[in-house]
């Protein structure tokens, strides 16, 4: 772990000086070696600005309860920058305030490695730092500058066929055995490299250009499992959805003739639909998911517990699938609230008759929960990360 730490620079907001020593120990016995401290929020600040001019501060491990400005107020001024780095809260107070803090920096779009309680031991640091060093947008990155992409390059690259599928496995808890993946879009630029979605997607939605980029996605997911499948692994691919591709009435058709031109049978497609975003033309939304049910394509329901309107649409939507969002998953064996909702979330799919996968599995922990509690298929970093189409098969020729 030490040499990839050098890449981080390292910024402890405390005003405990016995806190600050043990946390600057710890991260000098695991390799850190650009680390800064400062006692109050102000100065945080102060140091956060003053070092985008040079080794731009890229992980705060921040204490919530401070004089001055408190670790919460601090949040908003740090998301007000856009910090894109990631943060590692530290708190002695209540585990209920802890989660609520790191609910609340997530709906300020911050990255948030872990919460960790006081006092800091050394394996909870290792394990938050364990988490930064694993994303798929590697950390040392946080602070590059953002990506100017305007409408006229994704018009390009829809047109020039610059948007490459990676998938995520989805395998069987009690077999390890892989059942499907869920395909995740990429846009490989011949300049900037590869964009991630976060980048792109909002650009397409806002530019009406998301339905051409949905299609794209479809039918390069469709074409490989196609491929998969003369190679004689039965595996099912899922692909999420737009809104504006929900109240588009040809979806149905169009995703069964992409499944007939590669010779896919149409039940080992699986729609994802995202929860909080069904709500938009009801009436075509429902027509168009129960159509594509009586093609005998899957329908899954994404991202459950994070919408609002969650039992109407499971009593009125056949759904076949039900995807529990990873933030109820996360250190659920450590979290009684997280756990409370998984169980329960578990107990109403299995009364409705659903396929249930956790989604964001990344501990064994993790792993050993979900499985004693029944869940169905695991998707997550314990088993795999996004794979391009070459990876996957070499993955499925190793571990299948």
């Amino acid at each position: 772990m030490g040499e990839n730490l050098n890449k981080f620079n390292f910024l402890i907001v405390d005003d405990d000086d016995v806190i600050v020593s043990i946390v600057e120990s710890a991260l000098e016995e695991i390799g850190a070696k650009n680390v800064n401290s400062v006692s109050e929020g102000e100065k945080a600040l102060e140091h956060y600005d003053a070092s985008l001019s040079g080794a731009a501060t890229n992980i705060i491990l921040l204490d919530l309860n401070m004089p001055g400005m408190d670790g919460i107020e601090f949040l908003r001024h740090i998301a007000q920058r856009e910090f894109k780095g990631d943060i590692i809260l530290m708190s002695g107070e209540d585990k209920a305030i802890l989660k609520s803090a790191g609910d609340l920096a997530r709906t300020h779009n911050l990255s948030v490695a872990a919460v960790v309680e006081k006092p800091v031991t050394l394996e909870s640091l290792k394990q938050a730092i364990h988490n930064i060093e694993n994303k798929q947008v590697p950390a040392d990155k946080a602070n590059c500058p953002a990506i100017d992409i305007t409408e006229d390059d994704l018009r390009e690259a829809l047109e020039k066929d610059q948007l490459v599928m990676y998938f995520q496995p989805k395998v069987d808890v009690k077999t390890k055995k892989i059942v499907s993946v869920e395909s995740l879009v990429r846009w490989v630029h011949p300049e900037e490299g590869l964009i991630p979605p976060d980048v792109f997607i909002p650009l397409a939605e806002q530019t009406g250009m998301i339905i051409l980029l949905t299609n794209q996605v479809i039918a390069k997911s469709i074409a490989e499992a196609g491929r998969w499948h003369e190679q004689g692994y039965d595996i099912k691919v899922g692909f999420n959805v737009s809104v504006e591709n929900l109240e588009t009435l040809e979806l149905p058709e169009y995703i069964f003739g992409q499944a007939l031109d590669a010779d896919v049978d149409p039940k080992k497609i699986i729609v994802e639909v995202t929860e909080s975003r069904i709500m938009a033309d009801l009436a075509k939304t429902y027509e168009i998911l129960t159509r594509l049910r009586l093609k005998g394509i899957e329908l899954s329901i994404d991202d459950f517990g994070t919408g609002y309107s969650t039992m109407e649409q499971l009593e009125r939507i056949p759904f076949t699938e039900l995807k529990i969002d990873k933030a109820f998953v996360t250190y659920a064996d450590k979290k009684p609230k997280s756990r409370a909702i998984l169980e329960s979330s578990i107990s109403l799919a299995k009364n409705l008759g659903l396929r249930i996968v956790a989604e964001g599995v990344e501990r064994q922990e993790e792993w050993d929960l979900v499985k004693v509690l029944g869940v169905d298929l695991v998707q997550g970093y314990y088993i795999s990360k996004p794979l391009s189409a070459a990876d996957l098969l070499a993955w499925l020729k190793e571990t299948q």
